[in-house]
């Protein structure tokens, strides 16, 4: 489960990454587009936000229980 949630994260992170690539040149054309893909950066980033902690607990109870 702690693999599967990891790799979650780190596909929210690449999503992230995208969507601000592809806002930063309608940003320069003025495309009101810019802003839809600067808000879906931010849900992205948003949910690794809330998905670190629930990371760290599970790798420290995982750790903490004997496992790896």
């Amino acid at each position: 489960m702690l693999l599967a949630l990891e790799t979650l994260l780190a596909l929210l992170v690449t999503a992230a990454l995208v969507c601000v690539g592809l806002g930063i040149p309608r940003m320069l054309d003025h495309s009101p587009l810019a802003n839809g893909f600067f808000a879906l950066a931010g849900v992205c980033m948003t949910g690794v936000a809330a998905g670190v902690p629930v990371c760290l607990h599970l790798r420290r109870k995982a750790t903490s229980d004997g496992g790896s």
